[in-house]
């Protein structure tokens, strides 16, 4: 939606820098959110409750942010 999509061969570390550009703010948020994404969609590991925590704390910021600027986007494109 913020018009920035991630293509098909890009594994999620590769998409890193274009994430950090997007949300400059939260950079350890993105990264950390990454790293935990990986480590268990490849069984890695289990997020821990404390894990879990930090992600849903991290996806939540993460996630208004986006929805403002999605809709700050709408906004632009409606008007032209």
């Amino acid at each position: 939606k913020l018009d920035n999509p991630r293509l098909p061969a890009f594994t999620p570390h590769e998409f890193l820098p274009q994430l950090f550009s997007l949300f400059p703010a939260h950079i350890a948020q993105v990264a950390m959110l990454t790293d935990v994404y990986q480590k268990v969609r490849y069984g890695e590991i289990p997020e821990s409750l404390d894990e879990l925590q930090q992600i849903m704390f991290s996806w939540n910021e993460i996630k208004r942010e986006a929805e403002i600027r999605v809709k700050e986007r709408r906004k632009r494109l409606k008007k032209t």
